[in-house]
């Protein structure tokens, strides 16, 4: 081995999370116990997108497999240049390292299709060629601040009718925010329109995350709900209005400006009326999610 400790430390970031455009800076300190011929170093920042799944095939092997692998970030650095072809003394020394997170790099992902993950390498090679390596993760975030876009910073409506017979009809008009970030609270106002007073159990509004996975071989895609709120305290009432609202958790934003992804996160507000006797009516409302606070116009007026 070249050294006989090596530690890679890393300036900034919040709480290790670090957002695409952001100039990363950091620090490489090595401990050598003995002298020792150095022959090359070397740092690299790699970035790694990897997806596989399998469906049923009618031929042999009956199983086709999808899958793909491809860098998505790939930054080497000459660093403690000095030292390079040198016999260098025993002690303690350090080495100053910074580089840019481009703008359109996929977020660190993990699920059982896919992967997206990035490590610092610290390499080293002695005069016998004998390597050393040591390696460090760390968290992209994409940055996506839309504040500059009016339609996500003025509350939307949206109507929901379902009719029942000949003449008995309900409306939902739903008023809402199309576009939000992380830890936000979204507020809703659902005004019920029940003439014939139709039984109504619950409104329910979830946001569900959709997935779609892109290879070159194939295509396939997953949601899951990521959170969920409901209204249970609906009367009897030919008319009535129903404010409650979801608090969303840490999710990853939603994919924009980024070439051929991978992985590619979407979002929607999955609107459910349940009622007693009849099937439930509902609807999907695209949204977006961001990584900065949406500076949201009054809702209530």
């Amino acid at each position: 081995m070249v050294w006989d400790t090596c530690t890679i430390v890393l300036h900034g970031g919040s709480n290790g999370v670090y957002f695409t455009n952001d100039i990363i800076t950091g620090s490489v300190v090595l401990e050598l116990k003995q002298k020792r011929k150095v022959e090359q170093m070397y740092l690299k920042v790699t970035g790694i997108t990897k997806a596989m799944w399998s469906r049923p095939s009618p031929t042999l092997p009956y199983i086709k497999i999808y899958s793909q692998q491809k860098k998505v970030l790939d930054i080497s650095m000459d660093v403690f240049k000095e030292l390079q072809a040198q016999t260098v003394k025993p002690g303690i020394m350090s080495c100053q390292f910074d580089f840019m997170l481009p703008a359109d790099l996929p977020p660190t992902y993990k699920d059982s299709v896919a992967k997206v993950y990035y490590r610092i390498i610290m390499t080293s090679k002695n005069a016998f060629k004998i390597k050393s390596k040591h390696v460090i993760p760390f968290i992209v975030m994409n940055s996506l601040n839309i504040n500059h876009i009016r339609e996500y910073k003025i509350p939307m409506v949206y109507e929901l009718q379902k009719t029942f017979g000949n003449s008995a009809k309900f409306l939902l008009t739903l008023k809402t925010y199309r576009g939000f970030a992380s830890t936000q609270e979204i507020p809703f106002e659902a005004i019920l329109t029940n003439e014939n007073k139709i039984k109504v159990n619950k409104i329910s509004v979830a946001l569900i995350q959709k997935v779609d996975y892109n290879v070159s071989s194939g295509y396939y895609s997953s949601e899951k709900t990521v959170c969920k709120t409901e209204y249970i305290e609906i009367l009897n009432l030919a008319k009535q209005i129903c404010m409650f609202s979801l608090e969303v958790p840490l999710v990853i934003p939603s994919t924009i400006n980024q070439r051929d992804p991978m992985v590619d996160i979407s979002y929607a507000l999955q609107v459910k009326v349940n009622f007693l006797f009849h099937l439930p009516l509902y609807t999907d409302i695209p949204v977006t999610v961001a990584s900065v606070p949406v500076s949201h116009d009054i809702f209530y007026k």
